[in-house]
This record gives C-alpha cells, sequence and structure tokens, in this order.
C-alpha cells in the first residue's frame, strides 16, 4: 500500500485520503456531517461525492475564501 501511495500524484492522494477520512466517519456515526459547520450533507450530494467533507454552502464558502487569498 506504502508503494503505491508514494507512485501517485498529489489529487489522487488526496482523493484516497479523503475515502479513508470518510470510511473513519462511517465507524464513529460522523459520517454525513459537515466538518465546518456541523450540519448534515445533503443526501443528493452525498449520492455524488461519497466522501464529500463538508456541505455545499461551506464548500463555496471556504473555496471564495482560497480564491481571496490567491
Amino acid at each position: 500500500m506504502v508503494r503505491l501511495l508514494d507512485r501517485l500524484d498529489g489529487r489522487a492522494k488526496a482523493e484516497i485520503e479523503a475515502i479513508d477520512r470518510a470510511l473513519f466517519k462511517l465507524g464513529t456515526e460522523q459520517y454525513g456531517r459537515c466538518e465546518r459547520c456541523g450540519k448534515a450533507i445533503l443526501q443528493s450530494r452525498l449520492e455524488v461525492v461519497p466522501a464529500a467533507a463538508m456541505c455545499v454552502a461551506c464548500e463555496q464558502a471556504g473555496e471564495s475564501e482560497a480564491a481571496l487569498r490567491k
């Protein structure tokens, strides 16, 4: 597993880490909760992005903040 991760690019590593985080959350009953505001993530979002860590509003706010920092 370690050798495989070494060969992946940054984006692929981030995706795997997001999936691992989501799997961990399943075990702690935190899956489906936004990591930023704590509200429930819409089921429709989770169906499209099962490893979503944030609700749409928080995701967009984070992107806006990142764009302002550039």
